[in-house]
């Protein structure tokens, strides 16, 4: 049932986490408690619209929330390299929430190790960078169980967080 996917329902979410939360950036996720508060590292993957998801960042703007936006660089459904959706993921970051690679390990055949993966990873971190005129701070797998990404469980690929690494996996409870 689809029907509390709504601004409204998402707002009381955000209501209720920052009663209990302390939202955080996943280069703070080693730190403790915050004012009383659980860490919480609140993220959203961009698979399919930067519009709606600017439509959610205004809204954690609006109370006080910060989230990560991990863009993908091989989408079906939107392109970065279009000035629009640049214009948008750009107004994302404005409203203080922090970029994220969505990194799609499918997309890519040769890919057989760390190092290589970590090539890749540099690669399209520089060109979101350079896009977005903002810094990456974290790595994020789009579809994880395609190419072992799992696997891949260090805290940090390419100089990025790993959002997959055992560290996080074991310290944070993940809900999607």
């Amino acid at each position: 049932d689809f029907s509390e996917f709504t601004v409204d329902a998402y707002k009381r979410l955000l209501d209720t986490a920052s009663a209990k939360l302390s939202f955080i950036r996943f280069t703070e996720s080693g730190n403790p408690a915050q004012k009383g508060r659980l860490p919480v590292l609140w993220r959203h993957d961009v698979d399919v619209s930067v519009h709606r998801s600017l439509r959610l960042a205004r809204v954690e703007n609006e109370m006080g929330c910060r989230s990560t936006y991990f863009f993908l660089l091989h989408s079906s459904f939107y392109n970065l390299l279009e000035k629009e959706v640049c214009i948008l993921a750009r107004e994302i970051l404005k409203l203080g929430h922090h970029a994220g690679l969505h990194f799609d390990l499918g997309f890519y055949d040769d890919i057989t190790e760390l190092e290589s993966l970590e090539e890749k990873v540099l690669f399209e971190t520089r060109l979101l960078e350079d896009m977005l005129g903002h810094p990456v701070e974290a790595v994020s797998f789009h579809n994880p169980e395609i190419g072992n990404a799992l696997s891949h469980d260090q805290p940090k690929i390419a100089g990025l967080v790993n959002t997959y690494s055992r560290d996080l996996r074991n310290n944070y409870e993940y809900i999607s």
